[in-house]
């Protein structure tokens, strides 16, 4: 007999005393074996993934542990403008780099930069993976006394649910959003001018950091 007779044309192995169907062309297979899950897969595709599958176990357990680490990486380099040390004049140039939206980026910030919304994340890694998107939400209105009331909100809500629920009432009031046009020339001084409230105050949301603008250029133009 040749291979073909002697070994199960699915997966590849002897009978071993296991239940076999003849399948017609001199072939048969172990009764057990399923015809999707191996129908399509040659015998180099089943070796690969399973020298894969061993590998994915093996680093599994890092796989959240990496999640915070990058959120920790991520921040020193923004507060501390670590990309220029890289050759990146700015930090939405240090993110194309790594393949990442800067404005995803400053989400991730914000959850990176809140001590009360890490130490959630670290006692329950899923959250950063499963939730990235609802802890986003949450983030900039994090404190020691709500973190468990808002982390258990966006552990079941959905994000939009999620928004409604909590948004409205972040600081007693109702959040307004207006569009504006700008030359290209001027977006880039306003990004320019984001960038150095980001810096001096920590703060990543957009929003503040211009509400941040506002309010210096009315203390000065007040004290003249």
């Amino acid at each position: 007999m040749d291979n073909k007779e002697t070994v199960c044309a699915l997966c590849h192995e002897e009978e071993n005393g296991k239940q076999t169907l003849y399948i017609g062309n001199d072939q048969w297979r172990h009764t057990e074996c399923d015809p999707i899950k191996y129908g399509a897969l040659s015998l180099q595709d089943r070796q690969l993934a399973d020298t894969l599958w061993v590998e994915l176990l093996s680093c599994a357990d890092t796989i959240q542990d990496n999640r915070l680490k990058l959120l920790g990486i991520l921040s020193t380099f923004n507060q501390e403008k670590l990309y220029r040390c890289k050759g990146f004049s700015t930090w939405g140039d240090f993110c194309n780099y790594l393949g990442m939206k800067k404005s995803w980026s400053y989400e991730l910030l914000k959850i990176a930069n809140n001590p009360y919304l890490i130490e959630k994340i670290k006692a329950d890694p899923k959250l950063i993976e499963e939730r990235p998107k609802h802890l986003t939400v949450i983030a900039d209105m994090v404190t020691r006394d709500n973190v468990d009331e808002l982390v258990d909100k966006a552990s079941k809500m959905t994000v939009t649910n999620l928004r409604n629920d909590v948004m409205p009432h972040a600081d007693g009031g109702e959040f307004v959003t207006k569009s504006y046009r700008f030359r290209r020339s001027d977006l880039a001084t306003l990004e320019d001018a984001l960038e150095h409230v980001r810096g001096a105050t920590g703060e990543v949301n957009s929003g503040t950091c211009i509400v941040h603008l506002a309010e210096n250029y009315l203390a000065e133009a007040l004290a003249q």
